[in-house]
């Protein structure tokens, strides 16, 4: 259900955003990505979390790496799109956001064609609708938890907000120091997002049943020495190129078995 209407309200929002664009009102764009945030923070948990009701637990590990896989697969592709549109409609956004209603119809279709679960395999939830709330309980219900769990939790989040902050300033960082546009710091998050594909998929690809956690701090490890040569070779395209891609692949590795645990635990 959660799926389902986050789709629909995805649809709205890319129609409204179709409107406000031809209105030229600055302010209610930042509004409207403000509600696709939002809706991405619905859709996204939902999306993880219905992969353990609908995969046996001996599947679990190779279900999440597709899933990564997709999921940046996907981002690979729009954020493709995103720079060639902008780039072949002469920075036409009313035409580019036509395109994002298509694919929000697709992801309605798409939404729809999964199956109710038996009440008896459902997992038991909270009653707490409002997400301070709900959100104060898993804190509370975390404390309880074996270290182990409390440590893939954190390094959960940690992977969110480095995948964040990274999106975030790879714009700004390809104007400032590679000397480009807008646009060529797409094509290099679209770079980054290829290595998240490509490690994630060869964790679930390789790995057996067993949780492969020894792979994390791996992950972890090559993360922070790619954003530190990052900063010592920030006026060489190539070189950054190649950082990027190891970057996000380094990443792959090291979130796929992380919420994998989350999920089983």
């Amino acid at each position: 259900k959660i799926i389902r209407s986050s789709k629909k309200s995805e649809l709205f929002i890319m129609l409204a955003a179709c409107i406000v664009f031809m209105l030229k009102i600055p302010f209610l764009v930042y509004g409207l990505l403000f509600c696709m945030a939002l809706q991405s923070t619905f859709f996204g948990p939902a999306k993880y979390s219905i992969i353990a009701e609908i995969v046996p637990g001996n599947n679990l590990l190779k279900a999440n790496g597709k899933i990564t896989l997709y999921t940046y697969v996907a981002i690979i592709f729009g954020t493709f799109l995103a720079a060639k549109i902008t780039d072949l409609t002469g920075r036409n956004f009313i035409i580019a956001n036509l395109l994002c209603v298509s694919v929000s119809i697709l992801g309605i279709y798409c939404s729809k064609q999964i199956k109710a679960f038996p009440k008896e395999k459902s997992r038991p939830t909270s009653q707490d609708y409002l997400p301070p709330a709900q959100n104060f309980r898993e804190l509370i219900y975390s404390i309880h938890r074996t270290l182990l769990m409390k440590t893939c939790l954190v390094a959960s989040g940690y992977f969110m907000f480095m995948g964040g902050f990274v999106q975030m300033n790879i714009i700004p960082f390809a104007i400032q120091h590679l000397g480009g546009s807008d646009t060529l710091g797409g094509y290099l998050f679209l770079v980054m997002s290829l290595g998240i594909g490509l490690g994630s998929g060869l964790v679930g690809r390789f790995s057996k049943s067993s949780i492969p956690l020894s792979l994390a701090p791996i992950g972890g490890y090559g993360v922070s020495i790619c954003c530190f040569l990052v900063y010592f070779f920030a006026h060489n395209i190539y070189i950054i190129g190649i950082l990027l891609i190891l970057l996000g692949f380094f990443g792959g590795i090291y979130t796929v078995p992380v919420n994998t645990y989350v999920q089983i635990s």
